[in-house]
């Protein structure tokens, strides 16, 4: 059996803020990152969540998502295993 993965806000500056192992709610996910979540699937069953409006707000590219998504990221992001979030 393999262990489910952390939560995590994975923040433009390159550092990352362990959450818990547990659901996000949408409010909790909305102040971590900042605005309206926009869901970008990853591989492994992992989630991404990030700033909807993020480019339009002109928050700075997060080169760390961006490189797991595989396409241009903005702003501070949580990531976590898709079933953790509600």
């Amino acid at each position: 059996m393999s262990e489910k993965s952390p939560v995590y806000i994975l923040k433009v500056d390159g550092s990352a803020e362990y959450l818990e192992d547990r659901n996000v709610t949408l409010k909790e996910a909305q102040d971590a990152v900042g605005g309206p979540v926009e869901p970008v699937y990853l591989p492994k069953g992992q989630l991404m969540l990030a700033d909807e409006e993020g480019l339009l707000k002109s928050k700075t590219v997060n080169t760390v998502a961006s490189l797991l998504a595989n396409r241009p990221i903005v702003g501070d992001v949580i990531i976590m295993p898709t079933e953790y979030f509600d």
